[in-house]
């Protein structure tokens, strides 16, 4: 169990920090095909195009899905950095996140991490804001787990640990 686990969470980082849906990059995918996921942008609430652009104006090439439930999804790249706007199905800002490596890390937060983590590898980041706060969900792997640090104004609270065994 605890291998699957670690699989499941390895298999889902693999696919976020990918980007793809449909095993597409959702920038270049096209509209003209017949059985695409993404929303021509008529299909799109003015009222959401307006606070989108408002918002991201250096985004030209992003796509628009509706999700399972019923919420418009903006899929683009920013630096390379897969990033997605979510907004309700009445066209209500609800956040952005952006899902990368430990590369595109800001470092004082990495030495952070650190500081209190001995030891440990950063393995990926999911960064959640609301255009005024920021919070950073960190995946580490640190002795015999793998945990998940939540990070917002210098506070550090761990939200999840799974145990597993490493491969010799």
């Amino acid at each position: 169990m605890k291998l699957l686990t670690l699989c499941a969470f390895f298999v889902l980082t693999a696919f976020l920090l990918s980007g793809c849906l449909v095993n597409k990059d959702p920038v270049s995918a096209s509209n003209d095909e017949t059985n695409s996921p993404y929303l021509r942008m008529n299909e799109v609430k003015g009222r959401i195009i307006r606070h989108f652009h408002k918002n991201f104006p250096s985004v030209e090439n992003e796509r628009w899905l509706h999700d399972e439930s019923s919420r418009y999804v903006a899929i683009f790249r920013e630096n390379k950095i897969p990033e997605r706007v979510i907004y309700d199905r009445f066209g209500y800002f609800i956040c952005l996140v952006r899902i990368y490596g430990p590369t595109d890390l800001n470092e004082d937060l990495k030495s952070h991490i650190h500081a209190i983590y001995k030891d440990s590898k950063i393995i990926a980041v999911t960064e959640v804001s609301d255009l005024v706060n920021q919070g950073f969900y960190v995946k580490i792997q640190i002795s015999e787990a793998i945990k998940t640090v939540y990070c917002q104004d210098g506070r550090l609270e761990e939200t999840e640990s799974i145990p597993y065994e490493a491969s010799s």
